[in-house]
């Protein structure tokens, strides 16, 4: 039976029940299948730079099954103990070292994170080819300590969606404050969401332009 996985400050299934036996242990540590899904929660950072050694471990074990990636990081108080230097380490692994590899990735930021965020995900679009649902989720909560205005203005922010996640079938965006520039066509999406603000005359036409299966 598979089991989805989960980092936590010790141990969690699979890695309880390599923890069974010398023979469950062997058995679980040659199943990739059991590794390939994993959720990492805002309180999971607490324990710093640890938790991103546990997380990578935890996907080394998948090799190379397709892989289910949940980053819930988006709480209240989050970014009290969430820096963007520790959550660009998280991203880069995400992007350079299993963007080939992941099938689903659900993220959820607080909006202090947004360029970081933005910065990481553009390049994963360059190379995700098995990549088929993405949800990425930024909940209401306390302002940015760095205006909106002030990072839009700065040519910061964009989420860019370019041709190489040629397998994109869904994208749920909900409280992405910027523009989705949805660059190359994407032949495979039917579903995509859209929940921010308003939208210009260009922005809904070159999109639409680019998802001729919606």
């Amino acid at each position: 039976k598979r089991e989805r996985g989960h980092i936590y400050w010790k141990s969690g299934a699979p890695a309880t029940y390599a923890m069974v036996s010398r023979s469950w242990r062997k058995l679980v540590l040659s199943s990739p299948r059991l590794w390939a899904a994993v959720t990492v929660n805002a309180n999971h950072l607490r324990i710093g730079e640890t938790v991103i050694r546990q997380f990578v471990n935890w996907l080394t074990r998948a090799k190379s099954h397709p892989l289910t990636i949940e980053l819930n990081l988006g709480g209240a108080f989050s970014f009290r103990y969430i820096t963007n230097n520790m959550l660009d380490i998280l991203f880069s692994f995400v992007e350079i070292l299993y963007s080939k590899f992941v099938r689903k990735l659900s993220i959820s930021l607080h909006p202090n994170h947004l360029t970081v965020a933005s910065r990481r995900l553009s390049a994963l679009f360059l190379d995700a080819p098995w990549l088929e649902v993405v949800s990425l989720r930024i909940p209401a909560g306390p302002s940015p300590t760095v205006p909106v205005s002030d990072i839009s203005n700065a040519g910061l922010g964009t989420l860019r969606i370019d041709g190489g996640a040629r397998n994109l079938r869904a994208l749920d965006i909900h409280g992405w404050p910027f523009i989705v520039d949805i660059r190359s066509p994407q032949a495979s999406l039917t579903k995509l969401i859209l929940g921010k603000g308003s939208f210009s005359l260009n922005e809904i036409l070159g999109t639409l332009s680019n998802t001729p299966s919606l």
